[in-house]
């Protein structure tokens, strides 16, 4: 049998102020085995093992900022994070 069966961290990332997507978007999970997928509109991906991990977002001209998210299996979690 393999690992655990991942869930999902999927999200959007926009200017509070405007709603537009932000450019040169930075969205990492600095303590999961997975990529984070950062998609020209600001939406991001990643599939995870079950877990706590902390999303860190940052980008040039805005303050970075850290969430926290509870990864069960075979579930989705979707955030929204703006400025």
């Amino acid at each position: 049998m393999g690992g655990p069966a991942a869930g999902v961290v999927r999200g959007s990332v926009r200017d509070g102020a405007t709603g537009r997507a932000i450019d040169a978007l930075s969205v990492s999970i600095p303590d999961a085995p997975a990529k984070v997928t950062v998609q020209p509109d600001g939406s991001f991906e990643a599939h995870l093992p079950p877990g706590r991990y902390t999303l860190l977002v940052s980008a040039p001209n805005y303050a970075a900022q850290k969430k926290t998210v509870r990864i069960v299996k075979d579930e989705v979690v979707i955030g929204v994070v703006g400025k």
